[in-house]
């Protein structure tokens, strides 16, 4: 009990934070979370799709597998059509989604099988709120500004550092050889 004209004290700030969060909700919340946020981004995608998707498709059987066709505006890449394999992780948009490339790509940043690594896609640099167009983005301007100081094939970074127009030439060759094929048409212009 307080005295008489004591000042009372303020309840305790609360202990976790008022946004939901994957680990604050339960399976079932957590999984129409999910759901709702990939219909919303696919619905985004088929109605204001960016400037670079050639195409977009979903697994009929698993709505978070994704296979993209992306088309880059500038040289080098601007010559081929790069398909990108998107896998939506089941706790999405808690955690980051992952994105390789399918179609062989010469570049200092994406190694032999098509991986790379790209900060915006990282656990400790996800933010729910970002969405795989956002990640696309950041993707596209990797593609199309090489990092030679963070290379996973070095060979290819130093090329780019010290031989950029031998660099440039070969990118824009296999960018034209190596274009996806969509319903076997080859996509370059």
């Amino acid at each position: 009990m307080s005295e008489a004209g004591a000042p009372q004290a303020s309840p305790p700030p609360p202990s976790s934070p008022t946004r939901p969060t994957a680990s604050s909700q339960s399976p079932t919340q957590l999984k129409v979370v999910s759901m709702k946020r990939i219909m919303r981004e696919i619905e985004h995608f088929k109605m204001e799709p960016p400037f670079y998707l050639v195409n977009f498709t979903v697994d009929s059987k698993d709505i978070r597998k994704w296979i993209i066709h992306i088309k880059p505006r500038y040289y080098p890449y601007k010559y081929g059509v790069f398909k990108v394999k998107i896998d939506l992780h089941h706790e999405y948009p808690f955690k980051p989604p992952r994105m390789q490339f399918l179609t062989p790509i010469y570049h200092p940043n994406f190694d032999e099988k098509g991986r790379f690594c790209l900060s915006i896609l990282q656990m400790d640099n996800w933010k729910a709120g970002t969405t795989v167009a956002t990640a696309l983005d950041s993707l596209l301007h990797l593609l199309e500004s090489p990092e030679a100081e963070r290379s996973l094939r070095v060979e290819i970074g130093d090329q780019f550092s010290y031989q950029k127009s031998v660099f440039m030439k070969t990118a824009a060759m296999k960018a034209k050889k190596d274009s996806a094929k969509i319903n076997n048409i080859a996509l370059y212009l």
